[in-house]
Parts: structure tokens; C-alpha cells; sequence
């Protein structure tokens, strides 16, 4: 005995089509908020080449809301597709301030006093600069020979590229170390 299930109208796309995607990238390009069906209602830039654009469009007869990034850092990708009313827009992610960190993340704890020596060498304007031009190429640059570049610098000096938060775990870990000991850190 077989049973069937009957459905009405059409079915909800489960990935947008290829040639959906590119009427939005020429749209995008062509700086077009409305057309073939397609509504852009936001762009968010992360530079000059890499976007996510929000929006929907009907296609046989359905709305869908999307969410699409596009640009050279992740090629096409998409954040969000489906019903219209499930997607909403593109809430782009808290950036981070980068700096660079010493490599061995236990420093902290095993060799204090060589953590007191990168804690003052955040305070020189060599390590400043080179902090700024981090973030601002990483923001207005990024990619490969961006992070080759500091990944290299940093790795000279016995260091690597990190977060804030990492930084900031790793300053928990010594100044806890320091009230332990009875220091004044």
C-alpha cells in the first residue's frame, strides 16, 4: 500500500539559483536597488570589494529574503536564505581590534617577567604604529600578503596576531598570577 501526500503550489527553493545570484552581483555592481524582482534593501561594506547585500525577491511566485556576501575574501557565500519573513536583514558582526601577542600563549603564568617586558613594549610608539597599521590594512587590505606580512613582522619578535580578547585573557592570567605572589601588578 503506497500513500502519497499532495502539496499545494510550489515549493520553497532550499539554496537561491545560480542565475538569481548573478542578476544580483550585476545589480550590486550597477549600484540598482530594484529589478527582475529582485529588492535590495541593504548593502554592508567591509571595503571596497566585499559586501553583504539583504533584500528579497520573488521567484514563481514565492518571496524569499536573503542575506549573500560577495567579494575576493570568501568568494560568494550565503548567510541567510528562505522565506521572506524568516530571513531579515544582515546584522554584521562586532569587529575586533587586533594586536599582536606573544606566541606562547602560557607566557603569563610561566615566565612572568617576560610578560612584564611585552606589557612595556605596548606602551613604546614602535609597537603603536605598527598596531594601527595592523588594523587599518587588515580593514582597508585585507588578505593574504596583509596577514603575511604582520604575521611575519610579529613572529621576529616572538610574537603572532591576536585579538583584544585574547590580550585581554592573557593580561587576566598574569595580573591573577601576580596577586597570587603577592605582587602589585
Amino acid at each position: 500500500m503506497s500513500s502519497s501526500i499532495e502539496t499545494s503550489g510550489p515549493q520553497l527553493l532550499t539554496e537561491p539559483p545560480e542565475d538569481f545570484l548573478e542578476r544580483l552581483a550585476d545589480m550590486t555592481w550597477n549600484h540598482e536597488k530594484e529589478r527582475d524582482g529582485i529588492s535590495i534593501d541593504e548593502i554592508h561594506a567591509f571595503d571596497a570589494i566585499n559586501h553583504v547585500v539583504s533584500g528579497t525577491v520573488e521567484i514563481d511566485g514565492l518571496e524569499y529574503g536573503f542575506q549573500i556576501e560577495s567579494g575576493d575574501i570568501h568568494g560568494t557565500l550565503v548567510h541567510a536564505w528562505g522565506a521572506a519573513e524568516d530571513v531579515g536583514r544582515y546584522v554584521p558582526p562586532e569587529p575586533e581590534q587586533r594586536t599582536f601577542i606573544p606566541r606562547d600563549r602560557e607566557l603569563p603564568t610561566r615566565r612572568p617577567e617576560m610578560f612584564a617586558v611585552y606589557l612595556a613594549w605596548r606602551d613604546t610608539p614602535w609597537f603603536k604604529e605598527k598596531v594601527g597599521g595592523l588594523n587599518y590594512d587588515s580593514h582597508f587590505a585585507p588578505g593574504g600578503k596583509t596577514e603575511s606580512y604582520y604575521s611575519d613582522w610579529a613572529a621576529q619578535r616572538g610574537m603572532t596576531v591576536g585579538g583584544m580578547s585574547d590580550f585581554r585573557a592573557m593580561l587576566a592570567e598574569y595580573k591573577a598570577g601576580q596577586a597570587m605572589e603577592g605582587g602589585s601588578k
